[in-house]
C-alpha cells in the first residue's frame, strides 16, 4: 500500500510504499556454487546495455575467450545477442553452472 508525501513532515516529493517481501522456506534455483551464481548475475549488470557476452567478458575473460562464452550462452539454448536483463533467475543458475563447468575444465578454481 503506499503512503501520501502529507503524511510526512516534513512532506517528501514522492509518494512513499510499504512493500512485503516473504522469506522463502527454500532456494528459487539450485547451483553447484552460489558464489559463482552471484558472480555470473553481477557479471551480467556489470555493462548497461552491452550483450551478456561483453558483460560476461568483462569478468570471466581472463580465463575464457569470447568464443567460450558465447558457446555457454548458446549451451544454456539461449540466445547469443542477448542482454543480462533478459534473463530469468532460473537462466542465470543453468548459464552460472555451464561457466563454472567450462572454468574447471581449464584447472580455473572457483569460489564455493
Amino acid at each position: 500500500f503506499t503512503f501520501p508525501p502529507s503524511c510526512f513532515i516534513p512532506a517528501p516529493k514522492v509518494t512513499s510504499a510499504v512493500i512485503h517481501c516473504p522469506v522463502l522456506k527454500e532456494p528459487p534455483v539450485t547451483v553447484r556454487s552460489e558464489a559463482m551464481l552471484w558472480r555470473t548475475v553481477r557479471a551480467g549488470f556489470a555493462l548497461r546495455r552491452k550483450t551478456l557476452v561483453n558483460s560476461l567478458a568483462t569478468s570471466f575473460g581472463n580465463y575464457l575467450c569470447k568464443g567460450e562464452i558465447i558457446d555457454s550462452i548458446a549451451a544454456c539454448h539461449l540466445p547469443t545477442d542477448i542482454r543480462g536483463e533478459r534473463l530469468s533467475l532460473s537462466d542465470y543458475a543453468v548459464l552460472a553452472d555451464t561457466l563454472e563447468k567450462m572454468l574447471l575444465e581449464k584447472g580455473v578454481q572457483t569460489a564455493k
